[in-house]
């Protein structure tokens, strides 16, 4: 599944409502195509603290060198298909996040357009975002302990679902890549491809106490300026 096919299709079946304008002048763009392994299925009526009436989807897909990625999708009942826990599900939407300000704590998610059990036994796992949009501030470059260097942007997006300035997208950027982004400025006009990834980290709360949680973002593999 290439994603400039499938964010055409999405923009054919709902008009231009994944292209639109930040602010009244900035155009962005906003396509997710996910396929993989439904771990989760729950009815909600809330996305951290957003009312909100559906489904709330754990998608798991596999990247090349086998690691596994957790996306968590919400998708509204009339957009839902037929889909069953364990089996494998079709995802295309929209990346969006939102912030928990009682709890501080930042939900990356992908609202769908559709998600839909895929039929058969042949398929792949699928990962692909593109986004563009105005670059956030606060763009950090730094070094891993692994000796790679990354940079990490926010992209400013539409928020789907209230009536705000927007949302940002976290993104990451590596090496020569993320010395080229580490350059650029707020505000300037990007496009990008990537795929989501999820992974494990401590916060720490306090002197005394330590949270274990997950962040999700878009691990970059093209980025230019529009």
């Amino acid at each position: 599944m290439q994603l400039s096919r499938v964010a055409g299709r999405i923009v054919r079946r709902n008009g231009h409502k994944n292209r639109r304008k930040e602010n009244g002048n900035v155009e962005t763009d906003n396509a997710v195509a996910l396929q993989g392994i439904l771990k989760e299925l729950r009815k909600v009526d809330n996305i951290n603290t957003l009312p909100f009436n559906g489904y709330e989807l754990t998608v798991i897909t596999e990247r090349r060198s086998g690691a596994l990625d957790e996306t968590i999708v919400y998708a509204q009942s009339n957009n839902v298909d037929s889909i069953e826990v364990n089996a494998p599900v079709m995802v295309l939407g929209s990346l969006q996040a939102y912030k928990n300000f009682i709890t501080g704590k930042v939900l990356v998610y992908v609202l769908a357009e559709t998600a839909q059990k895929i039929a058969g036994e042949h398929w792949n796992y699928e990962n692909e975002v593109q986004l563009s949009g105005a670059l956030g501030s606060g763009i950090t470059y730094r070094e891993t302990p692994l000796g790679k260097h990354i940079s990490d942007i926010s992209i400013l997006v539409e928020n789907r679902l209230k009536d705000l300035h927007g949302c940002y997208i976290p993104c990451i950027a590596w090496n020569d890549t993320a010395a080229m982004v580490k350059e650029w400025h707020e505000g300037e006009h990007v496009t990008l491809k990537g795929k989501l990834q999820s992974r494990a980290y401590t916060k720490r709360i306090s002197e005394q106490q330590e949270e274990q949680r997950t962040a999700y973002e878009v691990s970059i593999y093209a980025i230019g300026k529009a």
